[in-house]
């Protein structure tokens, strides 16, 4: 069972994740999420039992910068990324999310795409924006499922996702 979800910037898409895992009781899948910290300025990975990596900071700026640029370390969460992807006997693999970041690093992009592969269920979000660029790495006949998270859905979800994993 390999379920992907899509949906718009602030869709909801994360909060889906989260609580059909909750439905599940998915507390330590394989995977990762990303998140900011320090308000918003650092980037971490994360993976779902708590070990948290920065991988991008905010670059040294000129003093009257209000917003300085963030430095990527690309090959740092490459590194956590891969290592985050490989399940457990019978554990599910939790990616929140997949965006152009990840499609930046080839080998990630391959690993993923051999997750989806197989034997472990897989509950993913794409980014809108980087959806069409996803499907071409990802084979559509590894996904079962494609949900678009709206307003009109999101509160459905969760409880279906969790069915669909369960039956």
């Amino acid at each position: 069972m390999n379920i992907i979800l899509t949906g718009s910037i602030g869709a909801g898409k994360s909060t889906v994740v989260r609580a059909a895992m909750n439905r599940l009781g998915w507390r330590e899948p394989a995977g990762y999420f990303t998140r900011w910290g320090d308000p918003g300025r650092t980037l971490f990975i994360e993976t779902w039992n708590g070990r948290a990596t920065p991988v991008a900071r905010p670059a040294a700026a000129a003093p009257d910068a209000l917003s300085p640029p963030l430095v990527f370390d690309r090959a740092r969460f490459t590194r956590e990324a891969m290592a985050a992807l490989t399940p457990g006997s019978g554990n599910p693999v939790v990616v929140d999310e997949l965006g152009v970041l990840e499609l930046g690093a080839d080998d990630l992009a391959r690993r993923l795409a051999a997750v989806f592969q197989g034997p472990a269920g897989v509950l993913a979000v794409i980014q809108q924006r980087a959806f069409e660029r996803w499907m071409a790495i990802l084979d559509p006949r590894t996904l079962t499922h494609v949900f678009t998270v709206d307003s009109s859905t999101r509160n459905d979800l969760p409880a279906r996702i969790a069915a669909l994993f369960q039956a």
